[in-house]
């Protein structure tokens, strides 16, 4: 669905969404890692959406959860985690919605959350291949602090950084 002509609404998730959000992050995961990471099937079925949206992968009860709306559908979502690790963990747009200002409006929210909580340096990650992300983040302000390997997909990846004020 392209929303160039639908009115898009920005809000936090509520819990009943968060299956929608596991399901968009998984499927553009597949689409977007898999020229990259072989086998992909193996990195997605260490998980499931289900799981993450039950709270089994703490991953999705931290933080706020932020999602786009194309005519009702979820098209978009981003998420802040702050306390310890005070970072922007996922920002996934749906292939078809990408090229609008979702992904712009979903991280901009996602970053006032940081600063709204007081956070004064957030970081994130993003595969070292993703070269759109990396340019992404490089256009608002974020400067890669460091490259590593993931621990579990064994995935190179880069750490970025930014001051928020």
């Amino acid at each position: 669905m392209t929303p160039s002509s639908d009115r898009i609404v920005y809000r936090p998730l509520k819990k009943h969404e968060l299956i929608s959000a596991a399901r968009l992050k998984f499927s553009v995961i597949a689409e977007a890692w898999a020229p990259h990471v072989y086998p992909i099937r193996q990195l997605l079925t260490r998980r499931s959406p289900e799981s993450e949206a039950r709270g089994n992968l703490p991953i999705w009860r931290r933080g706020r959860v932020f999602g786009a709306f194309a005519s009702g559908t979820l098209v978009g979502v981003s998420r802040a985690i702050f306390g310890y690790h005070n970072e922007v963990s996922d920002l996934w747009v749906f292939a078809p919605s990408r090229e609008c200002g979702i992904g712009s409006m979903l991280f901009g929210r996602a970053e006032a959350e940081l600063r709204r909580r007081g956070i004064r340096t957030a970081r994130l990650y993003t595969a070292a291949f993703n070269s759109h992300a990396i340019a992404f983040y490089r256009a608002r302000g974020w400067r890669i602090e460091r490259r590593n390997m993931h621990r579990t997909s064994h995935v190179r990846r880069v750490r970025m950084i930014k001051r928020l004020r």
